[in-house]
């Protein structure tokens, strides 16, 4: 979870409680007052995303997902998502995304 102004984005990593009603991980947004929510992006390769973090002058958010060994960012509406860096696969390195 992190704030922009009165906006918080966060990350849903789905219900696993029914196959019939399955939806994947996903990234939200909504006002502070929990109001206005929607998803930004959701996509069949978003696999297990966690550590978000923004980047305010950029309108960038960036995340890591473990399961496809990398960092990934997308703008504020959930568009133009980008690797920027993925690590071959079997590798026990730990992503971190630190904002400052």
């Amino acid at each position: 979870m992190s704030v922009v102004g009165r906006l918080l984005f966060y990350i849903d990593q789905g219900d696993r409680s029914s196959d019939s009603h399955f939806h994947g991980p996903s990234i939200g947004t909504s006002y502070m007052d929990g109001s206005m929510h929607r998803v930004i992006h959701r996509s069949h390769d978003l696999l297990s995303p966690q550590q978000l973090t923004l980047d305010r002058i950029k309108r960038r958010i960036y995340f890591t997902d473990p399961q496809q060994n990398g960092i990934f960012q997308l703008d504020y509406d959930g568009t133009n998502r980008l690797p920027i860096r993925l690590l071959l696969r079997g590798c026990r390195k730990r992503l971190y995304v630190y904002a400052f």
